[in-house]
């Protein structure tokens, strides 16, 4: 059968298991229709895609992935996974180490680790052609751009490239996704952007893993401090009426519900949900009717997740990407994590585990095909119109605040990023430089 592609027509990544590719390139010339034997991946959705072209530009330019974004490179990607374990060549001696910034490529960074069982239960892949103890959060995909190149070839690593395997996909039945690779890879590069550095590559070692840093010397052009607010707050009064038009979407029978209105918080519910309102900016939703539970795939479970996230009408207000998950096998729970970005810049809530409980700023439970938990923070910046003013990016000066105040003593260092410090929900947020650390701390460095 020849292969069917086209545009992304509607929400979600689609990939087709009974055609053979998805491609992000259209053939005008080929009458064009979908199939009913659609599977939607928005699981593995790449957070970040990078271009490294090598040569004088020995960097990556980076750019984040939303759910508004255009899904193509994101779709193509997938399907390199899902290609490389079904027809792929494993690579001999992949210990890749350096030889990874030897040719020009494209890094895809997955939103966590993804290890056999997911790959092989959610991505349709024979779990018999997945490798032991792997844990994918880097994709590396090297396109044939060369006369004589037989195979796209593709790395896959966790951030710390301890275990490091790859494949040749055959270039004979793969040309149309060949070029569609080639195609982002040569026009993903833009003058004056920035470019980013591999930690791995650049033999920093007080990283303890690869992160990739804005380099030295560049301007950004970033809002220096973003105005926010909690939802619902008008000069520091709550609007009971409009909290309660908005949760009115999470219930059945939203005329049925009831209220109570405390000094610190206001609750509403009905026979089957509980959701409370705090004045601290924390929304909860809780399910208190009974539930059978069933085994579903982590897949299934995210596309429940994403069907419940339609009744939350003011998530539209903030950038929110998927950051990792956890399970209590005991009772059959998932719960997804969520985190806030702006213009792809994430937003670093300092009283979150002191004020919330939380390590993220939204999370939602599963329970087989049933939502039964979601919190979140109410917080919302407010429209921006003016641009930042460009200020140069020198992401040594934390790193030596960094060693002058641990001395011989200082730790690991597992991430260093460019993020939105908020303290208060009501004091808005400051850009600064957030300094992750191996033994769970995190410190923060003014830009200059």
């Amino acid at each position: 059968m020849p292969p069917a592609y086209t545009r992304q027509p509607c929400y979600g990544l689609i990939t087709r298991q009974t055609v053979t590719f998805f491609y992000s390139i259209i053939d005008e010339n080929r009458n064009l229709g979908l199939v009913e034997d659609i599977k939607y991946y928005d699981l593995f959705h790449p957070t970040e895609v990078a271009v490294f072209l090598g040569g004088i530009q020995n960097g990556y330019q980076l750019s984040p992935l939303t759910k508004s974004d255009d899904y193509n490179i994101a779709a193509d990607g997938i399907t390199v996974i899902q290609r490389a374990f079904e027809t792929g060549i494993p690579m001999e001696g992949v210990g890749l180490t350096q030889q990874l910034w030897q040719r020009p490529h494209i890094l895809m960074m997955l939103p966590f680790a993804y290890d056999k069982t997911i790959l092989a239960e959610n991505l349709d892949v024979n779990v018999n052609l997945v490798p032991e103890d792997v844990l994918v959060d880097r994709v590396y995909i090297y396109p044939s751009r060369d006369v004589g190149d037989t195979a796209i070839d593709v790395v896959m690593t966790d951030d710390r490239h301890e275990a490091a395997f790859g494949y040749e996909i055959p270039l004979d039945d793969e040309r149309l996704l060949n070029n569609s690779l080639i195609r982002y890879l040569e026009s993903g590069v833009e003058d004056g952007k920035t470019l980013y550095i591999s930690t791995y590559q650049n033999q920093m070692n007080m990283f303890d893993s690869d992160r990739l840093l804005p380099g030295g010397g560049q301007t950004f052009n970033l809002l220096e401090f973003l105005y926010g607010e909690r939802q619902f707050y008008y000069g520091g009064e709550r609007n009971v009426e409009e909290i309660q038009a908005f949760v009115d979407y999470f219930f059945i029978n939203p005329e049925n519900t009831w209220r109570t209105i405390e000094i610190d918080e206001v609750r509403f519910g009905d026979l089957e949900a509980l959701i409370s309102y705090m004045d601290s900016g924390l929304l909860s939703y809780r399910l208190i009717a009974e539930v059978n539970p069933r085994m579903t795939s982590l897949n299934a479970r995210y596309d429940v997740v994403q069907s419940f996230l339609e009744k939350d009408t003011l998530l539209s207000q903030i950038e929110y990407r998927l950051a990792g998950y956890d399970t209590d096998e005991q009772n059959d729970e998932v719960t997804f994590f969520y985190d806030y970005t702006y213009v792809g810049v994430p937003m670093v809530f300092e009283e979150l585990k002191t004020e919330y409980g939380m390590a993220h700023p939204m999370e939602i439970t599963v329970v087989g095909s049933t939502v039964t938990s979601y919190r979140r923070l109410m917080w919302k910046n407010q429209e921006v119109i003016m641009q930042g003013n460009p200020f140069e990016v020198r992401y040594q000066k934390p790193i030596d605040e960094f060693h002058d105040f641990y001395g011989n003593d200082e730790p690991k260092i597992n991430d260093l990023f460019l993020g939105y410090r908020i303290g208060h929900l009501d004091e808005g947020a400051w850009l600064q430089w957030v300094m992750d650390l191996e033994d769970g701390a995190r410190r923060f460095y003014e830009l200059e």
